[in-house]
């Protein structure tokens, strides 16, 4: 993983090569694919705090 998700403490796959990671302190979740090794874009969702988890509800695709 890149050095920039260091800090994540949630992951949850939207699909077989994608993940979704929220970053612990920055309100920001990440989509890293697998495959490629690399972050495809970046969701600001909040201001800094302390997040835990991500989940992923419903289809994905």
């Amino acid at each position: 993983m890149p050095k920039e998700l260091n800090e994540i403490s949630g992951i949850s796959f939207v699909d077989e090569d994608l993940l979704a990671c929220v970053q612990d302190e920055k309100g920001t979740i990440y989509l890293f694919d697998l495959e490629r090794n690399l972050i495809t874009k970046r969701i600001k969702f909040s201001g800094k705090g302390d997040y835990e988890a991500i989940a992923i509800k419903g289809q994905t695709s």
